[in-house]
């Protein structure tokens, strides 16, 4: 049996639903775009372009609150401390209220202000009116993205990937048909395009609810009082991958003036359909990372470099399968594209020529994302931080400036000119650091012993051998090796014992066993056996046992129980996780 059983069974749990639900609310985004340019033409794309930057306000804030704090909540029950990760999750959600509705009636109150920064103004008529009508009720809705946002990242990490999956693309699925429905079977325009969007976030979150309210779940629904030192840290680790819509903010309030003042509402609203497109090639490389996050940051907080390199093959693998064929359909479809949108013959070709410009870059931009997304996971946000600044402000201002300046045809090139020259920057950087740019191993260089156990006791019987003998190598007292032998003999036997009275075959156990550097091991143990507890079944005291045999068999387990600092349970994907500290 290869030692990928478990990554890959964990992977596809996770990679499939994440995939449908990114993909999904790229096309609710690209939705009311689409509807409003078919009813009301550029002027109506081009308002939906202004609005963006209110967007990525939103995003900024309710990414790096609920990326981080998932990431933070894996760790956390990575390292089996179940009451911190659900400290995590209540501080963040209060503060991603106050947050929330503090953006809504602060939008409200100064919309006019706003809407001038953003590069409208009373004189651009029917622009500036549909503007303010979408702007408005984005503020005053602002509660509802953020909640969405955050429930669905904890969710999937709670042993809900499918609940999360389901209510994302239910919620999206419902955006896209209720912007057909309002914009063009009721005409209502782009209060239609954003009503549809509010209707749809709001079905998701009732869709997520019933998890809070599970007692095997971890999640919760309460409010507590925020404390600066667990919500900054969970900001500053999701900031890595949410300070690209900081620096898209500064670079759209740049084009946007930019091009609308140069090249005229046209030419912003064949970059609002490039925009719109890349939505959907983001949803799919946002999927495989919305993949790598949980699984890279469990096994990371085990130590198994083993199951991150394969996380990361099978990631690469599938975005590139799938970027293909996305990439290859936008080059071969480009006109369609533009046509559909609702583009002028005019700008066709134009639209046409910016489209298959993006789409020879977007290989590098699913390159990038899911390097992001698997160092974010890792303790790495730094690097996700450099690559993210380069491609999303750094490059791609000293790119887009000058090439906007110049004929409107020449300034597609600013896509391939960042993708591929962020991704060479980055690592020519790293090249002269001397650093690799995955970097697999422990952060702290821990010597790991890792093995899968199918059972037998000739199997156990070695698994004694080179456990002594691991813990020998990392100067273990006697004590100590006798009991880390003793814990892992005995959670073993009690897994093969259970499963031999549910009568079933091919159980495989995997174990991972590191010191942790203050004198003391911590032991990993996943199981694909029925849901089961070794520490809380055949445990009860000597005195209380029905016979002598019964006496004897608990005996190991309750010495353990006893001996070890503390131990953690959980069922998680399918899958037996037991962490032991001893």
């Amino acid at each position: 049996m290869s030692e990928t059983f478990f990554t890959h069974k964990i992977f596809y749990r996770f990679f499939f639903p994440a995939v449908i639900s990114s993909l999904c609310l790229a096309l609710a985004n690209l939705a009311d775009a689409l509807c409003v340019g078919i009813r009301l033409g550029e002027s109506a794309l081009a308002a939906i372009g202004l609005v963006a930057p209110i967007w990525l306000v939103f995003n900024i804030l309710d990414v790096g609150l609920a990326v981080g704090g998932a990431v933070t909540f894996t760790r956390l029950l990575g390292e089996g401390r179940a009451k911190q990760a659900l400290n995590v999750f209540t501080q963040l959600l209060t503060c991603a209220l106050i947050l929330s509705t503090s953006i809504a009636v602060l939008g409200a109150i100064f919309l006019e202000p706003i809407l001038s920064v953003l590069g409208t103004d009373p004189g651009q008529g029917a622009v500036y009116q549909m503007t303010r009508d979408y702007a408005l009720r984005l503020f005053l809705s602002a509660p509802l993205y953020f909640l969405n946002l955050l429930f669905y990242n904890f969710i999937r990490c709670d042993d809900g990937e499918r609940r999360a999956g389901t209510g994302l693309a239910v919620a999206n699925l419902l955006d896209v048909g209720l912007s057909f429905v309002l914009v063009l079977g009721f005409d209502m325009g782009v209060r239609g395009a954003i009503y549809s969007t509010i209707l749809g976030t709001a079905a998701g979150i009732l869709i997520y609810l019933p998890h809070f309210f599970r007692k095997s779940n971890i999640l919760s629904l309460r409010l507590v009082r925020p404390r600066l030192t667990t919500v900054l840290p969970c900001f500053k680790t999701g900031f890595s991958s949410s300070s690209q819509y900081l620096w898209q903010f500064f670079l759209f309030l740049v084009l946007n003036n930019l091009l609308i003042r140069r090249h005229g509402e046209g030419a912003l609203a064949v970059f609002n359909v490039v925009l719109n497109i890349s939505y959907v090639v983001n949803g799919l490389f946002d999927g495989v990372g919305a993949t790598i996050q949980p699984l890279a940051g469990t096994f990371h907080a085990e130590r198994n470099r083993v199951a991150k390199q394969q996380t990361m093959k099978l990631a690469f693998t599938w975005g590139t399968v799938l970027g293909a064929v996305l990439l290859t359909s936008v080059v071969l479809l480009a006109p369609q594209i533009a046509e559909v949108f609702g583009l002028s013959l005019a700008l066709i070709t134009t639209g046409t020529a910016a489209l298959r410009w993006y789409a020879l870059s977007a290989v590098a931009v699913g390159v990038s994302m899911i390097l992001a997304a698997y160092w974010q996971s890792v303790e790495r946000e730094a690097d996700t931080l450099r690559l993210t600044f380069l491609r999303t402000f750094a490059v791609y201002l000293l790119a887009a400036i000058p090439l906007a300046l110049g004929p409107l045809n020449t300034f597609w090139l600013v896509f391939p000119i960042t993708e591929v020259g962020s991704l060479l920057l980055y690592g020519l950087w790293k090249l002269g650091r001397r650093q690799k740019g995955l970097s697999f191993g422990s952060l702290d260089g821990t010597l790991i012993y890792q093995r899968l156990l199918q059972e037998g006791n000739e199997a156990l019987s070695s698994l004694m051998e080179e456990v002594e003998e691991f813990c020998t190598l990392q100067s273990a007292s006697i004590a100590q090796t006798m009991l880390v032998n003793m814990a892992l003999e005995e959670t073993c036997q009690a897994i093969f014992l259970h499963v031999g009275e549910k009568r079933r075959k091919d159980i495989y156990i995997q174990i991972t066993l590191f010191s942790t550097g203050d004198g003391g091991f911590e032991l990993h143990i996943r199981d694909n056996a029925p849901a089961f507890d070794p520490f809380s079944l055949r445990t009860v005291k000597i005195s209380e046992a029905e016979n002598e045999d019964h006496a004897m068999e608990n005996i190991g387990i309750l010495m353990v129980k006893k001996k070890v600092k503390e131990f953690y349970y959980r069922h998680y994907q399918g899958f037996n996780t037991l962490t032991v500290r001893i």
